[in-house]
């Protein structure tokens, strides 16, 4: 989320810690959602059919994930 105001930081801090975020989904096309905050208006989260899309973002994931088991990072 991003903002420039400083009234919107201190009402997002308010709605996080007592979840009480609000929350508009869109669907725009076919195969598309956005989920968008609603005080910022900022996209929070994406959903497409796009395949390269999807296959692309699912390689990168299972890249990184081997990456950390080999080297330990994000080990509690």
């Amino acid at each position: 989320m991003v903002t420039d105001r400083l009234e919107d930081v201190s009402e997002l801090l308010y709605r996080i810690f007592r979840n009480r975020m609000v929350y508009r989904l869109e669907h725009p096309k076919p195969g598309f959602l956005r989920l968008k905050e609603s005080l910022t208006n900022s996209v929070v989260r994406l959903q497409t059919n796009d395949a390269l899309l999807t296959e692309t973002f699912w390689n990168h994931y299972h890249k990184e994930r081997e990456k950390r088991a080999k080297t330990g990072i994000g080990r509690a």
